[in-house]
């Protein structure tokens, strides 16, 4: 399981709080932080965050 992290000016608030809350949950998920796009979060404004999962294909 892989999940994304997006952040605009909240970084750690989301490595503090968020990102400790999805690793209870799913310790096995790869978790990267990664700031927003400069075009979502000019229109979405600060405290703007987003949360994406994709299930990985396991190779054959």
């Amino acid at each position: 399981l892989f999940v994304l992290l997006q952040y605009t000016d909240n970084k750690d608030w989301l490595r503090e709080v968020v990102e400790p809350q999805i690793r209870r949950h799913v310790p096995e998920a790869e978790i990267l932080l990664v700031p927003l796009s400069l075009t979502s979060g000019v229109h979405m404004g600060p405290g703007a965050w987003s949360i994406a999962f994709a299930a990985c294909a396991e190779a054959a």
